[in-house]
């Protein structure tokens, strides 16, 4: 390959008709892979709802031992339980709790607007 001021010189005294062109080199194409198409989804009808929300509002009833507060009586009545006692701190009608998830020290309880109570 001429060198760099070889070159400069050539292009300066020949026209470019003269110049020694250099050998045509074709890029080895890769086989082209088919690209393939991607899958359409379906038109249908939007899933109908499989659980309803609950809204029937519920008396709760407590037992157990309420020594960390976990029945929600309050610090006042934090007493062993033994049968099963109106909560009044979550009356039906103005709390409504609709649900209930309960553990061995927590309860966690749904209302009908939506609030979590623990």
């Amino acid at each position: 390959m001429p060198s760099r001021k070889r070159r400069a010189q050539e292009h300066m005294t020949n026209p470019p008709s003269k110049r020694a062109k250099a050998p045509a080199v074709k890029a080895a194409r890769a086989p082209s892979k088919a690209i393939p198409q991607t899958r359409r989804r379906r038109e249908t009808a939007p899933n109908p709802i499989q659980n309803a929300a609950p809204t029937t509002r519920l008396e709760v009833f407590v037992f157990g031992k309420g020594s960390a507060g976990e029945l929600g009586l309050g610090t006042r009545n934090s007493i062993d339980v033994k049968r099963p006692r109106l909560n009044t701190n979550l009356d039906a009608k103005s709390v409504g709790v609709v649900d209930i998830a309960t553990g061995g020290m927590h309860a966690v309880a749904l209302t009908h607007d939506n609030k979590v109570l623990t």
